[in-house]
């Protein structure tokens, strides 16, 4: 279970350093992105429909690839997470090795976050409403919970208290919102497999919905035994904040099950197209042949019809 915030436990010194690491992360995925994956994995991958495309569409198709590269980065705050969130030790806890803490390391894990939506902001030209509110929100509480962690506003209680619920969050971005970008990658790569990703954007769907649904649980016990730790303002912008991620998430699954009936339409009228075909190919075939025969029987060539349609069978 989802440990609340213990009073007095100390978090790590790194936020103090959040613009530095933050700097850095967004060198690191500009250098990635502009010397890896734009000259040499996406014309790999997705061939002349990425070579083709225009700026904006390249954009968005590499922003997938990065957003996937940069979530699976984070899960090396996975086991920190479990070890102080769920099974509640302390974040100043010391690895097995060296000098660094489960908080040290939740610390770069939530940092990359903030600069992975920063980076997204920056780099696409053409991004969503939502998704920006959801990535400028997103900022704005971690600019927050920072500030209150280095000025130990209330002793940093409140800080302290609201970083169990932003690395929920981050858990829950990583296994539920990372498909969606592997779908969208998919779905420019195999455009006509229809029957493929009618499935494929369903699961997504029903995975994104599932995700919100039991978001709303972990939340919510981490709501109840932080209470007494935030202040009036905190009480009232909290649920807010976390009403905006969810309306975020439930658009999503929309659009992705929107999708999915889309692919469904049009793998039935790639089917219905094929039924139409097998019936009108004999007439063809006949017209074909007899006009073939005449032209054969002109020029003193002797042939049957059954010659001439197993050649075009062949």
């Amino acid at each position: 279970m989802i440990q609340p915030y213990v009073h007095g436990e100390r978090r790590s010194t790194l936020y103090a350093y959040t613009y530095v690491i933050v700097i850095n992360y967004l060198i690191a995925l500009w250098c990635l992105c502009r010397f890896l994956i734009e000259p040499y994995v996406m014309p790999k991958l997705l061939g002349k429909k990425y070579t083709e495309a225009d700026e904006g569409q390249k954009r968005t198709m590499t922003n997938h690839v990065v957003n996937i590269l940069w979530k699976c980065s984070t899960l090396f705050g996975l086991y920190p997470f479990i070890m102080t969130v769920v099974l509640g030790k302390p974040s100043n806890t010391y690895l097995t090795y060296g000098n660094v803490t489960y908080g040290d390391m939740l610390a770069l894990a939530y940092m990359l976050f903030s600069a992975g939506f920063i980076f997204e902001l920056i780099y696409r030209s053409r991004i969503s409403f939502v998704t920006a509110l959801h990535h400028l929100v997103a900022l704005f509480i971690s600019t927050i919970v920072s500030w209150m962690i280095v000025a130990r506003v209330r002793g940093g209680m409140e800080g302290q208290a609201e970083l169990h619920i932003i690395f929920t969050y981050g858990v829950f971005e990583i296994f539920f919102e990372t498909g969606p970008h592997v779908m969208m990658i998919l779905y420019k790569r195999y455009r006509n497999r229809q029957a493929m990703l009618k499935k494929g954007f369903l699961f997504v769907a029903l995975w994104s919905f599932t995700g919100t649904f039991l978001e709303q649980f972990a939340i919510g016990y981490l709501y109840i035994h932080n209470w007494a730790a935030w202040d009036m303002s905190l009480k009232v912008l909290t649920p807010i904040l976390h009403c905006c991620f969810a309306a975020a998430q439930v658009h999503g699954g929309r659009v992705f099950l929107a999708l999915s009936r889309k692919m469904a339409r049009e793998y039935a009228e790639s089917l219905k197209n094929k039924d139409d075909l097998y019936v009108l190919e004999p007439q063809v075939s006949f017209q074909t042949v007899a006009t073939d025969v005449v032209e054969k029987k002109s020029s003193g060539v002797r042939v049957s019809v059954v010659e001439e349609i197993q050649e075009i069978q062949k």
